[in-house]
């Protein structure tokens, strides 16, 4: 992205002392990874070798999920030294409320998303950190700076401004474009495009997804039917095993008692939700089948959860003790709600 348009500044207070680190030492694998990924940012120029630092970090090396090393930068003497950046970051579940009732959507993810935005001149040698390679400093924004992510954001809700809310949500790097039909996506998708070529920011092929009717979203997994739980992030819990000794399973009635009331409150505000996550609460099968009996009433249609004004069934809280577990479904006519349908279990009955 042009510097002119936006670059990243460090507002270091005067009254601090500049810290510089001595080197430490790393094992030969890391030093491998080191040596690997100095090589490609100097290929990028996203990093250039500089002299006499006064402010000097060491790297960090992380394991990734596949095995892989990841090299990040210690900022935190740095970043102790700047004042936070009070601009705001979208609500996560505002944004992914937007999301529903869109019959296409595509998925975009910026291409190294911090390293598209320029340090200023006089902040670059500010990032330097020493290797046994050579010492460097960062000519684009790095990742693990304090106002890293405000900076990116206010840069995203500036190029996006005309198109925010209408036909795309953004948060930081993760951008969905949504239409009503296959004909407007297209257009959509062009504007989009267009704007991303117009200032210069790249897109990562590999996690892109266009014209999908459904998607992961910042840890949800949206449609037009509605927003649902990702499967990934909840699997340890759906598979977790039920409980065998009485002690665990008292705290798992309590437990479940929160989570029905909690799923009864979410299901009056009109969006439909998967309730997987009943299955999360270690009930008992009696008890579950229960529950899974009021899923499948409760997933009808879109009437249900319906908003105000709307005909819609409403699941009214239910109550799990020790020995039982009910609830009940209404459905709105009007001013009247009469009953549809009452679960009552006993476990072990």
């Amino acid at each position: 992205m042009d510097r002119a348009i936006y670059e990243h500044h460090l507002n270091v207070s005067q009254v601090v002392t500049p810290v510089a680190q001595k080197k430490r030492v790393m094992a030969g694998e890391r030093q491998d990874a080191i040596k690997e990924e100095i090589t490609k940012l100097l290929g990028a120029g996203y990093i250039r070798e500089v002299q006499y630092p006064r402010w000097l970090t060491n790297v960090v090396m992380v394991r990734k999920a596949n095995g892989k090393w990841r090299m990040c930068v210690d900022f935190r003497s740095l970043n102790q030294a700047c004042p936070k950046d009070a601009y705001p970051l979208p609500r996560i579940d505002v944004v992914v409320d937007r999301t529903v009732g869109y019959e296409v959507m595509s998925f975009l993810d910026a291409f190294s998303g911090y390293h598209q935005i320029w340090m200023a001149r006089e902040d670059e040698e500010k990032t330097a950190f020493i290797t046994d390679y050579g010492t460097y400093c960062y000519r684009v924004m790095p990742f693990g700076l304090k106002n890293a992510g405000a900076t990116y954001q206010r840069m995203i809700d500036g190029v996006f401004k005309n198109q925010r809310g209408r036909n795309l949500e953004a948060y930081v790097d993760d951008i969905l474009v949504k239409s009503r039909t296959l004909t407007e996506h297209l257009d959509d998708l062009r504007e989009t495009l267009g704007t991303l070529r117009r200032y210069n920011l790249k897109l990562n092929p590999a996690k892109c997804t266009f014209g999908a009717a459904s998607g992961k979203f910042l840890g949800y997994l949206v449609s037009v039917r509605g927003i649902e739980a990702n499967p990934d992030k909840i699997a340890a819990i759906l598979n977790m095993p039920p409980p065998r000794r009485r002690q665990k399973r008292s705290k798992n009635w309590r437990d479940g008692s929160t989570v029905w009331a909690d799923l009864s409150q979410k299901l009056v505000t009109g969006v439909p939700l998967s309730f997987d996550v009943c299955a999360t609460v270690s009930l008992g099968r009696q008890v579950r089948s229960c529950v899974h009996r009021i899923e499948k009433v409760s997933n009808l249609g879109p009437d249900v959860g319906g908003t105000e004004g709307r005909r819609g069934l409403i699941p009214l809280p239910g109550s799990i003790r020790y020995c039982s577990l009910s609830s009940t479904l209404r459905q709105r006519e009007g001013s009247s709600t009469p009953y549809l349908l009452y679960q009552s279990h006993t476990p072990g009955h």
